[in-house]
């Protein structure tokens, strides 16, 4: 842009330099012509006077010059003496004299040069009157005809005024012998000449008053010329600061551009790659929830034929509780990571003993290593060596983050061992390392074992069960503490997780934990009326079941809208509100009832646990909110709380 700048005034600079230079020219080429003119209507006017005085001595010289009445001024010629008839007397007496035409010629120019300023003087080299000598521009003029000019003129100054002095030969002719045959001369010969200068006051002023209107024009010119330049300059400028700025901001949307084609690239191809992982992670949720759902329906089948067989129940019972177990796991596991991809995670950070955690790192092995039947591999347990006992993190985080990695761990470990560390490093910061024997994991795939839905093996072939989910989970909670995760692995030997998270208390608590173990109760809600709104009969079922020995009054239906007349023409003390109804959803049957009740205890109970609903469920006015599935005992704490009558055992 500078560069096209100094180029654009560069060539401006040397325009007005091109234009004064044309108008300077054209101001002294018309100063010059002004002056010529002036000088050529003088020369001119000199002429004419010239003409004027050769005709009157050529009459005078073709009839031998004229007599003229002897005055105070006009006395006889002493150079024409040798005539003898220089003066005569008239018939009445009056004396004439002979005025010859060079004399006639003086007195003429005398009288004109007294009436109208104009000079005239006949001269020659060798003249015969003093008079008419010439002078040193004469002198020179009378030389040059010498030499073949027949004519020449210039501007002189006399006696401080300036004239045009115009010079032209005279050529001997038969009557100028009358007078200068004793000189000599012979016709055709060049005896003199005769000057005239004219003033050129009168043409200065004009030309002095042409030429400053020619200056004031010019110099007008000049000006709007300028004028116009400069506008014609700034204009240029502006466009050409408009035109940068257009090209910055198109390079910049350009490269802008650039950058969101490249984003778009990157989002489509991270699209494809998550919608085929989210196909992937289906499949795997379809086959994880289908092969325990295929126990749980298979053996809930059989327990009607073993009924007489209390042993073969209670091994059914195992069973469909263990595959309830995965099942729960699995939707645990979502809810996990939804929690954390959303930020809605809940800390409770307190001072924990790293003994006491470590033995309940111990039982998480143990009951994962029974549930994937690992049995035969061997547990080691190393825990920190420094007097510093004691560290402060969310425990529960920290234990769900061994659970995965000892779950990951078992899975792909056949044989060998697997050793959990559990310490305080010399910078306080809590490190977690989970180390197995496994099948290992490739270099290749350590940045993507951490995303939703991966796992080392994605074919239809896979050895290995699971959601994909596990490592996601151990990577949220981690970033979620402030720590970092590092993995050593190596193919067929085994696979290193460790994790570093630092002491921080800085994490809102959101759940208490006192430790202390809760004495078993027995709710008594006789008189009591509680209302049981779900639509799902089994699990209306169930909480018919949970409140059957408190003695309350159950009342159930499965509709919205009978739930608010049944809720408003009756004494409710509780109300186990579901959400999805098949008239009207919860949260209207809600607001309806807290139109008219502002006491009655509503608990949501619903299988819809995002914290979006758990928002709207408050918003539409219930007191509690529980995620299904809903354990009994907190159930009735819950109601109890309400109630106040709970009896202490």
């Amino acid at each position: 842009m500078g560069k096209e700048i100094r180029y654009i005034t560069n060539f401006f600079i040397l325009i007005i330099v091109c234009i004064t230079l044309l108008i300077g020219c054209s101001l002294a080429w018309d100063i010059y012509k002004e002056n010529q003119t002036s000088y050529e209507l003088a020369k001119g006017e000199a002429f004419g006077s010239y003409n004027k005085d050769l005709v009157f001595r050529k009459w005078a010289s073709i009839h031998g010059g004229i007599y003229v009445p002897i005055s105070d001024s006009i006395q006889p010629n002493p150079y024409l003496n040798f005539l003898d008839e220089q003066n005569v007397t008239t018939t009445t007496g009056k004396e004439l004299t002979l005025i010859n035409p060079s004399y006639m010629t003086r007195l003429v120019f005398k009288l004109g040069e007294q009436q109208y300023g104009q000079k005239g003087h006949i001269t020659s080299l060798d003249p015969i009157n003093s008079e008419n000598k010439a002078d040193e521009w004469e002198t020179k003029a009378l030389k040059l005809f010498e030499e073949g000019k027949t004519e020449y003129s210039s501007i002189e100054n006399i006696n401080n005024k300036e004239y045009l002095r115009l010079m032209i030969p005279m050529v001997v002719e038969n009557s100028c012998l009358k007078c200068h045959y004793n000189q000599g001369y012979k016709l055709g010969d060049i005896r003199g000449g005769i000057s005239v200068s004219i003033p050129t006051n009168k043409y200065n002023s004009v030309v002095q008053t042409k030429i400053e209107s020619m200056i004031f024009t010019h110099l007008i010119s000049y000006i709007v010329v300028l004028f116009f330049s400069a506008l014609g300059y700034r204009r240029i400028l502006i466009e050409m600061k408009k035109r940068n700025i257009a090209q910055k901001k198109t390079v910049k949307n350009e490269a802008l551009l650039l950058q969101q084609n490249k984003e778009l690239i990157l989002t489509k191809r991270k699209a494809v790659e998550s919608d085929r992982l989210k196909t992937i992670f289906l499949q795997n949720i379809n086959h994880e929830i289908r092969t325990p759902m295929n126990a749980i329906m298979g053996f809930s089948a059989l327990l009607p034929e073993q009924f007489s067989d209390k042993e073969c129940i209670e091994k059914y019972s195992k069973i469909i509780m263990q595959r309830c177990n995965d099942l729960l796991s699995i939707v645990n596991d979502i809810m996990d990571i939804s929690q954390i991809e959303t930020e809605q995670i809940h800390f409770n950070i307190e001072e924990c003993n790293l003994n006491t955690t470590l033995v309940e790192i111990r039982a998480l092995f143990r009951k994962e290593q029974v549930r994937q039947k690992k049995q035969h591999i061997n547990l080691i347990l190393t825990s920190s060596t420094t007097k510093n006992k004691t560290f402060i993190t969310d425990k529960e985080k920290l234990k769900q983050i061994a659970a995965n990695l000892i779950s990951n761990a078992l899975k792909f470990t056949d044989r060998g061992e697997i050793n959990i560390t559990l310490k305080i490093d010399d910078h306080k910061n809590i490190i977690l390392q989970v180390s197995d024997t496994g099948i290992g994991i490739p270099t290749s795939e350590f940045k993507n074992i951490f995303e939703r839905f991966t796992q080392v093996e994605q074919d239809e072939n896979r050895v290995f069960s699971g959601t994909g989910l596990g490592l996601s989970i151990v990577k949220g909670l981690t970033n979620s503490l402030s720590g970092i995760i590092h993995l050593d692995s190596e193919l067929g030997k085994g696979s290193t997780f460790t994790i570093t998270l630092p002491q921080n208390s800085n994490h809102n608590n959101t759940n208490s934990n006192s430790g202390s173990k809760q004495t078993k109760q027995v709710y008594n809600f006789s008189g009591k009326n509680i209302l049981i709104v779900e639509d799902d009969e089994p699990n209306a079922q169930y909480l018919k079941e949970i409140f059957n020995k408190t003695s309350a009054k159950i009342i159930h239906t499965c509709k919205g809208e009978d739930a608010v007349q049944i809720a408003l023409s009756h004494c409710i003390d509780v109300v186990l509100m579901d959400i999805r109804l098949p008239d009207i959803s919860g949260y209207q049957a809600t607001r309806q009832i807290r139109k008219n009740d502002q006491d009655v205890l509503i608990i949501a109970q619903t299988a819809h646990a995002s914290s979006q609903d758990k928002k709207q469920a408050f918003d539409s006015g219930c007191n509690v909110y529980l995620c299904k599935p809903v354990k009994a005992k907190k159930l009735l704490e819950l109601v109890n709380e309400h109630l106040s009558a709970a009896v202490v055992i």
